[in-house]
């Protein structure tokens, strides 16, 4: 395992939404120079060691960055407490352009890598795999008990009730999920809402009869299964050659055009150096690869 790839695991399993401190910076700054980061807990780990290399490579800058969710980190950099919002999820036409207090402004959204969802259940569940319309029945509430589930082997599912594992409101990992797998379904109420990536994979790798949805980049040497959909497996070179149906990219948000600091420190997240790396040892895709 390279000492890349061993970072962005020490940061995947890390509290999610804790504030840390990293570098940042493509050219060499004399002054210090500060950035604020905020948004998708998806994108925090791997943020984070690009924000390291950056730091590393221009003493003197630093980046605060702060996995929040998608939505607040838009609504972050919309209100100018951050510089760069990141975010799991496309924006919505009413926050790409907005008017505060008179003045009209346009969110830039410059997309940083590909990402797949994979919908995860605990080991011991027999279920293999799933067509999006059972995993949209499910988490509609419409399929309660797992025995009502036959899988594309015709193993069914165990007489225990489903335990949904859903994201918060807030979530760009969320939002992505309804609009690709739910398409206008709503939700189950009852589902268990928690607030993190990290949090929703602890509960189904505790719980057999949980089954959520995370990142793919979080489940490589986790201890969940993630299902195979529409008879396609969930695996890096499946989202790579467009098969794998539940995938979305991922993206830095600036007011405006980026500029300073920020410019830079997007450009550095698309160079090479971070492409190549650590968004693969983060378990992504680099953003030219997989289609739009």
């Amino acid at each position: 395992m390279t000492s890349r790839r061993l970072r962005v695991l020490m940061i995947a399993v890390a509290v999610i939404g804790a504030v840390s401190l990293a570098g940042c910076a493509s050219s060499k700054i004399a002054s210090t120079t500060q950035l604020t980061v905020m948004g998708s807990t998806t994108l925090d780990p791997i943020t984070q060691v690009a924000a390291e290399e950056f730091m590393a490579a221009n003493p003197g800058t630093r980046v605060m960055v702060s996995g929040v969710g998608s939505s607040a980190g838009i609504e972050a950099v919309s209100k100018g407490t951050c510089e760069i919002g990141t975010s799991s999820r496309d924006l919505k036409p009413a926050e790409a352009t907005q008017t505060v207090e008179g003045v009209t402004f346009s969110l830039v959204d410059t997309k940083v890598a590909r990402d797949a969802i994979a919908v995860i259940v605990n080991p011991s569940n027999p279920i293999s795999s799933l067509t999006t319309s059972q995993v949209a029945d499910i988490f509609a509430g419409r399929i309660k008990n797992w025995s009502q589930v036959v899988d594309a082997d015709g193993v069914r599912g165990p007489d225990l009730a489903i335990g949904l594992v859903n994201r918060d409101e807030a979530s760009g990992t969320r939002e992505a999920f309804s609009k690709l797998v739910m398409k206008g379904i709503e939700f189950d109420p009852t589902a268990a809402v928690l607030p993190g990536t990290g949090q929703v994979r602890s509960v189904v790798a505790q719980s057999r009869i949980a089954i959520g949805y995370i990142s793919l980049g979080f489940v490589k040497g986790s201890p969940v299964k993630a299902l195979i959909i529409d008879g396609v497996t969930a695996t890096e070179d499946n989202v790579a050659n467009g098969t794998y149906p539940i995938k979305r990219n991922l993206h830095f948000i600036s007011k405006g055009a980026p500029q300073g600091l920020a410019k830079q420190f997007i450009e550095f997240m698309l160079s090479p150096q971070i492409q190549d790396n650590v968004v693969i040892d983060g378990g992504f895709l680099p953003i030219g690869v997989g289609g739009k």
